[in-house]
């Protein structure tokens, strides 16, 4: 099954075209990297993909739903299986990351096998960082934000992932750390 597919996919803001004739397919389980210059789509096409980005036409499925349109019970259950992280990190900065974590866990409408706090700390475990868990976000370096924004998206094991630029947020140690954390989380999902 894809992931994602697109076809003939035109994304606009106002009058001007952003991309046009996308013909994209991403199968399940596979990595991909956008890349381009300023302002030439990428972070359209994402929210796009989690169907926060209404000017489109074409062809789009994610996750075997259809965008174009996209019912809006359809598009509740698309954000429930996708874990987007944009540019600005999604975070509550008055809040600690556990209740961050948690707000994640617990909207995700999943059941689990195990204590919300436990898979918190489990998660933050994963990646090291134990000791963030009663931080207030705003105290965090840039570094640990992005870090807890893709936690916070992790946490709800989604089927489909997307990062806006949290890569080259990063330095490259926290880059390759957080890369093999999600590969490890996903491939451990798997089995």
């Amino acid at each position: 099954m894809n992931a994602i597919r697109a076809c003939r996919l035109q994304i606009n803001r106002g009058s001007r075209p952003l991309l046009q004739q996308l013909e994209w397919v991403v199968p399940e389980g596979a990595w991909h990297h956008l890349t381009g210059p300023p302002a030439s789509g990428k972070s359209s096409l994402l929210q796009a993909l989690v169907s926060l980005h209404d000017e489109c036409e074409g062809q789009l499925e994610v996750l075997g739903y259809s965008l174009l349109p996209i019912a809006r019970e359809n598009a509740l259950i698309l954000r429930r299986k996708t874990g987007f992280v944009d540019q600005g990190g999604g975070l509550l900065l008055q809040k600690t990351v556990r209740v961050n974590l948690l707000i994640s866990l617990q909207s995700s409408n999943r059941t689990w096998d195990q204590d919300d706090d436990d898979c918190v700390m489990e998660m933050l475990g994963k990646f090291g960082v134990e000791d963030l868990i009663k931080r207030e976000v705003a105290s965090l370096s840039a570094t640990e934000r992005w870090l807890v924004a893709v936690l916070r998206a992790l946490i709800r094991k989604p089927r489909l992932l997307l990062l806006d630029n949290v890569l080259d947020y990063l330095g490259d140690v926290e880059r390759n750390r957080l890369i093999v954390g999600i590969s490890e989380t996903v491939v451990r999902e798997k089995t």
